[in-house]
């Protein structure tokens, strides 16, 4: 959290003042053979979040494997951060990915090996 801090002050933010959208990628590829790893993902973001992310932040989740690809509809991906803040920071964690794509083949999407 320290790291993300400084470079945000560095580039002139200030996350304590500004509003930020914080968009959380999760690589999917794994999840199938390694829950465990899936599961610490999700976690890890999930306490990031609640660490950084402030009222008027809106946090948005993404899936990908090669390229993004579509969980969910994509406009139920984000969460805004409003005057409930710890039962919003608490929806967070229903935002992640819990599947890898459908016939994913453990990273890349299905027949991107046959694509030049």
């Amino acid at each position: 959290m320290q790291q993300v801090q400084e470079a945000v002050t560095t580039a002139g933010g200030d996350l304590e003042r500004s509003q930020v959208n914080w968009v959380i990628a999760f690589s999917t590829g794994h999840y199938k053979a390694d829950p465990l790893g899936a599961q610490a993902a999700r976690e890890l973001a999930t306490q990031f979040v609640q660490r950084a992310a402030v009222q008027g932040d809106q946090v948005t989740a993404r899936a990908w494997e090669m390229d993004i690809w579509e969980y969910r509809n994509p406009s139920g991906l984000t969460q805004i951060i409003g005057n409930d803040a710890q039962a919003d920071l608490e929806r967070t964690a229903k935002l992640w990915p819990t599947t890898p794509a459908v016939g994913s083949v453990g990273g890349t999407t299905p027949n991107a090996w046959l694509q030049p």
